[in-house]
């Protein structure tokens, strides 16, 4: 039908009697929900006895999968006995049943509260609602909100900012960039904000910042915003070896070996995507200023606002509740939002509220370390690895100021397996004109386990193993996991569910199952200090806890509170934990490495026996009464 310059005004669907014709929908996406579909179709035919009378047409632009549609579509409705058992699974609509689970663990009753499975102690209050996050501060009289200003040039050098049509907008109060911090100012990398705006409103401070003139100059140079684009361009020059691991020595062990396998691996950059963005409120005080940041790291956040402000670290409070998600995307790149909104509240004297935009975090922040793999494995018949090259490239972005190459992701790139002289292992980091990416749950271990175990997967398949028995011949002599897996294989019934899942798809031509498995060693390094401060209230005895550590879903208060009623010897409801702050949490390291939990707990023990030994001289006078009161 010609449609140009015509106007669909109305659509009738005419009811078809559910006898004569069959009737399905479609909707093909990229994931299960939120997500545009690659494809909308529907299908509607008129039986007549074992005819198919007619069919809708698929999109044009999407002409094969359209027509895999209309195919399944033709299965699902085809009569009994008329397609082959084996085709059949291809006309149902994938639908998951009802998830099921269960969880066995040992506990010990004698060491209630710790081992005792409890909720989480702020679990209700984060179910109704009402837990507190940065921005749950209430407004402050004569605050002002915060936007950056992003540049919009690549490969370019600034010529020139000029603020005055923001400046002119109603309610805009400030712009400041480099030259306004009093400080020390270390700018690098791609997109990097050029500046923060000041207004009376978050809505205010986007529009200005949106109305911001910059002039830029271009530079010569070809844009590279990806480690594909560096190995396309051949440059070299922005690749360099960051750690390697022996080298074979001994090249008598490596002969007769079965098979040669090669290959590579990706693993692509990702966005954090927390529930909660970045978030900063200033308030300045009568001798310095209270800082509420959602950062994983109080003392890099006092840290860096004291030194670009030249100010003492003991004037700038910093308070931490709980955060709304962090997985490493708030360690580092908290602070450049507590530094601007901090710059701001020095240099007006009014409270500043700064809580970033999705699409500002998205455009400077940077994500997950994109890695590209190149490797080669000499086997035997059973998968037993004689020889391993492994060379890997890390997408730093345009600085390597979070590198996770040379010690993490080296420490797991050999996992739980035996290594000789003839693995070769070498990391490599790439700069990239991609903002610096940064920290994301598990940065380096996810990018080492995972290379190696596709290793393994590709050695099961070339030698028709079990990948779990070629997993088991590679491992490290005496390590725990000889132990683990087959206590795992046999209480998960793995060979079982593997010989129903043969079954299954050589019965089932178009629906397949499948099985997978993956071993893990993660190593623990315990760093830097977690100080705790435990109080007792002499009026009924209750206690007051609080710590360097910060809470952000993992349960770590909840850890801290069930550690410190089993030391003290009471009820876990006399305990309080408190909000971290950078006085009773002076100096914390970073929470983050899986360690954060003990080394607070650890913390609490101790300062909990010297609380009892200090009390024990005393108490023991108290022969005839009982209890902690």
């Amino acid at each position: 039908m010609e449609m140009n310059k015509k106007i669909i005004i109305k659509i009738i669907v005419s009811a078809r009697p559910a006898k004569e014709y069959i009737f399905n929908s479609y909707k093909i996406m990229p994931r299960a929900q939120n997500a545009h579909a690659y494809v909308n179709a529907s299908f509607l035919i008129q039986m007549s006895g074992e005819i198919v009378q007619s069919a809708h047409a698929s999109p044009e632009f999407r002409r094969t999968l359209a027509c895999g549609l209309l195919y399944k579509f033709i299965l699902g409705a085809a009569p009994e006995g008329s397609v082959k058992e084996e085709f059949k699974s291809g006309g149902d609509i994938l639908r998951r049943p009802l998830s099921t689970g269960s969880q066995i663990f040992d506990t010990r009753k004698d060491m209630y509260p710790v081992t005792k499975p409890i909720p989480k102690v702020e679990a209700l209050v984060q179910c109704s609602g009402e837990a507190f996050y940065m921005n749950d501060l209430a407004p402050i009289p004569g605050e002002l909100w915060a936007a950056f200003v992003h540049a919009t040039q690549v490969n370019s050098k600034i010529a020139k900012i000029d603020p005055a049509d923001a400046l002119k907008i109603p309610g805009v109060v400030a712009f400041y960039c480099a030259k306004d911090i009093p400080g020390e100012k270390h700018l690098r990398g791609k997109r990097l904000p050029l500046g923060v705006i000041i207004a009376e409103s978050p809505e205010l401070a986007k529009e200005a910042s949106d109305a911001v003139k910059v002039i830029y100059e271009k530079m010569e140079g070809v844009v590279m915003p990806t480690m594909a684009d560096v190995f396309e361009n051949k440059a070299f020059h922005r690749i360099q070896e960051s750690t390697k691991a022996s080298k074979d020595n001994d090249e008598k062990i490596f002969a007769k070996q079965s098979k040669h396998i090669q290959g590579n691996f990706d693993i692509g950059g990702q966005y954090h995507y927390t529930m909660e963005p970045q978030t900063c409120v200033c308030i300045p005080t009568e001798d310095g200023m209270d800082v509420y940041s959602a950062s994983q790291w109080m003392a890099l956040t006092q840290c860096a606002i004291s030194n670009a402000l030249n100010m003492t670290s003991s004037k700038i409070f910093v308070q931490i509740r709980r955060l709304g998600g962090g997985y490493g995307f708030k360690i580092s790149r908290s602070v450049q939002i507590a530094c601007s909104c901090a710059l701001a509240c020095l240099l007006l004297n009014r409270p500043v509220r700064f809580v970033q935009s999705l699409e500002s975090m998205m455009n400077s922040l940077g994500k997950r370390y994109a890695c590209h793999s190149d490797y080669e494995v000499d086997v035997d018949e059973k998968g037993k690895i004689a020889k391993l090259g492994n060379i890997f490239y890390e997408d730093c972005g345009s600085a390597l100021n979070d590198d996770p190459t040379n010690f993490l992701t080296k420490l797991t790139a050999t996992n739980c397996y035996e290594v000789n002289a003839g693995w070769n292992i070498v990391g490599k980091t790439v700069k990239t004109d991609a903002p610096s990416h940064t920290w994301c749950r598990g940065p380096g271990p996810l990018e080492g386990i995972a290379m190696i175990e596709n290793i393994m997967e590709h050695i099961a398949y070339e030698t028709q193993q079990d990948p779990v028995d070629v997993r088991y011949k590679n491992l490290k002599p005496g390590i725990k996991m000889e132990t683990l897996l087959p206590d795992f294989l046999k209480s998960t019934e793995y060979k079982a569910r593997k010989k129903e899942i043969i079954d299954f798809n050589r019965k089932n031509r178009w629906r397949k199952r499948g099985l997978g498995l993956a071993v893990m060693q993660y190593p623990i390094h315990y760093f830097g200090i977690q100080p705790a401060t435990v109080t007792i209230y002499q009026s009924d005895g209750s206690v007051s806890v609080s710590h360097g550590g910060i809470e952000m879903g993992q349960g770590i208060n909840t850890k801290a509170a069930q550690v410190a009623a089993y030391t003290l010897g009471i009820p876990l409801e006399q305990i309080r934990i408190h909000p971290s702050d950078s006085f009773n949490g002076a100096n914390a390291i970073v929470t983050g490495g899986g360690v954060a939990s003990e080394s607070v707990c650890y913390a609490i023990k101790k300062a909990c026996e010297e609380l009892l030994e200090r009390m024990r001289p005393f108490r023991d006078t108290l022969k005839t009464r009982r209890g902690w009161k």
